[in-house]
């Protein structure tokens, strides 16, 4: 009789061990892909909303080899020019040590005094989560006055996104928000991070890739009266820090891309009007299925 010849212990252990490295392979192609697909959906919601409040703009710094703010042609300085960042969501833009490197905008004239109207502030960040450090901020912490805003890293442990608004008369941070656990701004991939505001004792709400975020930590949520309303601050604007007294503190290690500040507060339902341009785009582009198309557009209904 023939003997039945069966499969040694080590032939089974080497066809386990190639299946683990492909499936490896496999989950690590499909995670970059999303990364990719969510960072493309973001980018298209970015360009669209530019596109539909244009003549709202108070600021614009693509940070494309330059510290300028190109919207309003005020020369920018950049104390220990920073490096140039990689895979760059708009353009090139700028990688920031964490020490020594930040962008500053002079406000001495107030030129970009958002007072009692509405506002809306967003900036593209990428980085490794860490502990309270600004990203984008107008925000001066000093006895005569405290800044207006502040987009930053949450105050504990991890990478979450907190925005800060600060009253000028009561000198206190009067909003104080942070993303809830897995709203994520800081995970060594891109992110678009911001918020609007709409105005004297008005809302304030956070995004992250151009979706509203629900189920914030409000640290405190009073009423805010004005941002800067004075006129007269000479807080600059800062990218990759915040002035403390005067002087640069809290800086961002990362990289940052196209800082856009807007005087007007773009309404949820224009939010989800500018994403879903933005998703219809790659539709048509054709970096998007069907599939994945009303899978987007659902959950974004669903959910925000």
């Amino acid at each position: 009789m023939t003997k039945r010849k069966a499969f040694t212990l080590i032939e089974l252990l080497v066809v386990i061990a190639i299946i683990g490295i492909l499936s490896g392979l496999i989950v690590v192609s499909m995670g970059g892909m999303t990364v990719k697909a969510r960072i493309a959906k973001a980018q298209a919601f970015s360009n669209s909303l530019r596109n539909a409040i244009m003549i709202n703009t108070e600021g614009d710094w693509s940070l494309d080899g330059t510290p300028d703010d190109i919207w309003n042609h005020i020369a920018g300085t950049a104390v220990v020019t920073p490096g140039a960042g990689t895979d760059c969501p708009q353009n090139s833009c700028y990688t920031f040590n964490g020490s020594t490197q930040y962008i500053t905008t002079p406000n001495t004239g107030g030129q970009y005094t958002i007072g009692t109207n509405p506002m809306t502030a967003m900036v593209w960040v990428k980085g490794a989560a860490q502990t309270g450090k600004t990203f984008f901020a107008n925000w001066d912490n000093t006895a005569a006055y405290k800044g207006a805003w502040k987009i930053a890293s949450g105050a504990s442990a991890g990478g979450l996104l907190r925005v800060v608004l600060a009253d000028t008369t009561t000198q206190t941070n009067q909003k104080d928000y942070t993303s809830a656990v897995g709203d994520v701004a800081l995970d060594s991939t891109w992110h678009l991070v911001g918020f609007t505001w709409s105005g004297t004792g008005g809302t304030l709400t956070l995004y992250i890739d151009g979706t509203p975020l629900t189920g914030v930590t409000t640290t405190t949520n009073l009423a805010v009266a004005s941002l800067n309303a004075n006129g007269t601050s000479s807080a600059p604007v800062s990218i990759a820090c915040d002035m403390t007294s005067g002087a640069a503190a809290n800086f961002f290690s990362g990289s940052l891309d196209s800082a856009r500040l807007y005087n007007l507060a773009v309404p949820t339902a224009q939010i989800k009007e500018q994403y879903f341009a933005g998703l219809n785009n790659l539709l048509a582009a054709g970096k998007m299925s069907a599939a994945e198309y009303a899978e987007r557009t659902s959950s974004f209904s669903l959910n925000k």
